[in-house]
């Protein structure tokens, strides 16, 4: 008895280590992707032996089920979506992209308004604030966007995961939070009710 308790805990401790390293070890992103008329392209998500990539499998049904699921979440959460909610959003969005600022970028393309005057404050825009490794070439010729994007960079999760669940678990973010997975628990039991009817 006394063995499986020891066992038990060992178990139990090296899952716990293993979460812990999880955390604390950095994770590299890579993002690559164009827009021709639509955007296409991939993630790829490597943490120690591990590498992740996404999308995976059908692209067209995780678009439309991605697109319900948005159009769902928004009907729902809009009423709570109040003036100090989209601040907090936002500030939350500030911190998340300065931990996840890119190692090295590379953004290339064509940009063009209809109206050319439209055009010739993009283009004073992109040489009064050059960026290394953006390179958009003012198309004078018409509406024109097309660019190539490639994105690398470096992260800690523990940190992430501090970041969103402080500000999840705090005011005015944890209604907003309460009810998205009150709604996600409902969408799983009547997951579960269905298959049990078939």
């Amino acid at each position: 008895m006394n063995f499986l308790i020891w066992l038990f805990l060992f178990v139990l401790g090296l899952i716990g280590v293993l979460i812990m390293v999880s955390l604390t070890l950095p994770c590299y992103y890579t993002i690559e992707g164009e827009y021709w008329g639509k955007f296409t392209g991939t993630v790829k998500v490597r943490s120690g032996p591990c590498t992740y990539y996404w999308p995976q499998g059908d692209v067209k049904k995780q678009q439309m089920g991605s697109k319900k699921t948005i159009l769902k979440n928004w009907q729902e959460l809009r009423p709570l979506l109040k003036q100090e909610v989209i601040v907090s959003l936002i500030e939350l969005s500030g911190r998340l992209l300065s931990k996840l600022r890119p190692q090295t970028l590379r953004l290339e393309g064509k940009l063009g308004f209809a109206n050319p005057y439209y055009t010739g404050l993009l283009a004073a825009g992109l040489a009064a604030f050059p960026r290394p490794g953006v390179h958009l070439e003012p198309d004078f010729s018409g509406t024109v966007c097309h660019w190539t994007i490639h994105l690398e960079g470096r992260v800690c999760l523990g940190v992430l995961f501090y970041v969103i669940g402080r500000a999840l678990l705090t005011q005015p973010l944890r209604p907003v939070a309460w009810t998205f997975l009150i709604r996600k628990k409902r969408e799983k039991r009547r997951g579960w009710t269905t298959e049990k009817v078939r």
